[in-house]
């Protein structure tokens, strides 16, 4: 049903979605995942939700929807020397682009139902447990940094509408055709009125 060599570790806010192959990756200590549940909370706490950035169709890109994407970018960058830190504008861009993903979702009725979204979650926590132990300390760190418990993550609304949103966005990439994905992209930029209130 899903595939099992990629672990979905969804951020609990907004629309972040931090996706990572953890055996891909070589993270010397359980610092990096601590730092960044720490970061994270840090931007829930000091943005205002309400701060609206941009709008696509009649949906709304927050400053902490485009501050996660940021946020996210630069912790990446750490892992891997080829990859560089986005800015602002750049995270913006990044975060209209999952908006306009969720919107022709929820207008081909590809948004998945309550019942699908509690399976996949499922899933992920099962295969959690799969993990070698070390593994698991790095998600039980990055928690540590969120200041939650597992429960209190995976229950979490936010959390929940980001993993029906990682749905939604593979439901539509299987619909579409994957290697024009970005020309796909374009095309629903033209189909939805996009617009910037604040560029920085």
């Amino acid at each position: 049903m899903f595939n099992k060599k990629t672990i979905i570790l969804t951020g609990i806010f907004g629309v972040l979605v931090f996706a990572l192959a953890i055996n891909s990756y070589s993270v010397d200590s359980t610092s990096w995942w601590y730092n960044f549940g720490k970061d994270l909370e840090k931007v829930n706490r000091s943005i205002d939700s309400s701060d609206v950035v941009a709008y696509v169709a009649d949906e709304s890109v927050t400053r902490a929807d485009v501050e996660y994407w940021r946020l996210a970018s630069e912790y990446n960058a750490r892992l891997d020397e080829n990859l560089n830190s986005i800015s602002f504008s750049e995270a913006l861009d990044k975060a209209i682009e999952i908006k306009l993903v969720e919107t022709e979702a929820k207008h081909q009725g590809l948004w998945p139902s309550k019942q699908e979204t509690t399976e996949y979650i499922d899933w992920v926590r099962r295969s959690l447990e799969e993990l070698p132990e070390e593994e698991k300390q790095h998600f039980q760190e990055y928690l540590r940094g969120l200041g939650m418990t597992e429960k209190e993550f995976f229950e979490d609304n936010r959390t929940i509408n980001a993993y029906a949103s990682a749905l939604a966005t593979s439901k539509l990439m299987q619909q579409a055709n994957t290697e024009a994905w970005q020309d796909y992209l374009l095309e629903l930029q033209s189909l939805y009125d996009i617009i910037i209130l604040h560029e920085k």
